[in-house]
Parts: structure tokens; sequence; C-alpha cells
């Protein structure tokens, strides 16, 4: 996670100083660099840009005030606005632009999961738990994906997670975060209240919808 912060493009070489960024490189494509001329394509996956970062921002404003009804104290649009903002901080906007600017190649930004829906019987889902029960998920939901839209969409194609892991619209099915394991050969897997990670199963599906929306791109 915070050693991809380190994460340097120079000409159309991907590299990193960080030791465990390395080892996954490695561990996933055999070296600890990524030659991006050697792709067809190229998919940026999570990186703290996903559905579950505005939490970010509903941390700053009390629930009451997220409705986004007509009493709302922030205007609709700068709300947005500062969404937008939050995305343009994000480690998943500076990797995709970095990319950008040094390929041609298509590019595609995958979101992060959304929290497992165990995370709601959990201490670490009472602010969730807060602003379902305020009726303000749906609103805050839609306005993040439009500003993020504005923002990374403009650099990368944006892939959704895959509608058949999705459980009650806002989070993932259950069975999508159990035994997930880290793409290293460190402490391999996560730990059992870990509502951010998804396992195996759920990263076949993610594939099966990078390389629809490929396809699909390629056809055109």
């Amino acid at each position: 996670g915070k050693g991809l912060k380190s994460l340097s493009v120079e000409g159309d070489v991907i590299s990193s100083d960080d030791t465990v960024v390395k080892e996954s490189f490695e561990f996933t494509g055999g070296a600890s660099s990524i030659e991006l001329e050697k792709y067809d394509a190229v998919c940026v996956v999570g990186c703290f840009a996903g559905q579950r970062a505005v939490q970010a921002i509903v941390k700053d404003y009390a629930t009451s005030t997220m409705k986004l009804a007509d009493t709302i104290p922030v205007s609709r649009r700068l709300f947005e606005a500062m969404l937008a903002s939050l995305v343009e901080k994000s480690l998943a906007y500076d990797v995709v632009r970095k990319i950008s600017l040094a390929s041609a190649k298509p590019l595609y930004y995958m979101e992060n999961p959304l929290y497992s829906i165990d995370i709601l019987s959990h201490p670490h889902g009472s602010l969730l738990k807060a602003v379902l029960d305020a009726g303000a998920m749906a609103e805050i939901q839609a306005s993040y994906l439009l500003a993020r839209e504005r923002t990374i969409g403009k650099m990368a194609k944006i892939i959704l997670q895959p509608p058949s892991t999705v459980k009650e619209r806002f989070f993932t099915e259950s069975a999508f975060s159990q035994g997930s394991s880290r793409l290293s050969p460190r402490a391999p897997l996560h730990k059992a209240d870990d509502f951010n990670h998804m396992n195996g199963q759920y990263g076949v599906l993610a594939l099966d919808a990078f390389f629809t929306a490929f396809a699909e791109s390629t056809q055109r």
C-alpha cells in the first residue's frame, strides 16, 4: 500500500525503491520493474480511489449533513468539488496520471472492491452504518462516481466492480472477502478482520471484467 507512493515512471518503465513493492512485482510479474512496452494494455487496480474513499469526506462532516437534502449546509456543486479534490490527491490518480503521460497504451482503472458486508457487524463499520441509517449512501456514492469520472475517467477507462460480487448495492458479498491473500511472499493471508481485500474467486471475476472491457475497446 504505502510503498506504491514511491512508484516512478521513467520512459516506459515502472519501478519503485520500496522492497515490498519490488517483491510484489517479482511475485506477480517475474521482474522487479514493469516495462510497459511489453504489454498491450495497462490496468491500474485499486490504489485507494475506490468508492469507499468517500469516508475521508464523511469523517469531516456530521452524518446529518451528508444527506444532500434541501437543508444541506454546503451546495451539491461544492460537495462534488470536494470529492474531485479527494480523487486528485489519491494514489490512484497519481499512478494513472504518470502512466498516461509515459505511454500511449490503452489505459484502464479498476476500482477498489467495496467493503465486505461483514464490516457492518464489526466496530470498523460504525461510520458506514451511520451513513446508511441516515439514508445518505446513495447520494454520496452517485456524487463520488461522477467526480471520479471527471478526474481519473479523463485519462483511463474505468472498470466497475463485477455486479455479481455486489451485495445490497454498497458492499461486497461476504464469500469474496474470506481467505484473501497478499500478492507477496510475505504474510500471505490477510487478517480475519480485513474487510478491504478480496480473494482469488473475486480476482477471477475482476480479470474477466478487464478482458471484456479490453476486447470491447479493440473491436470498435
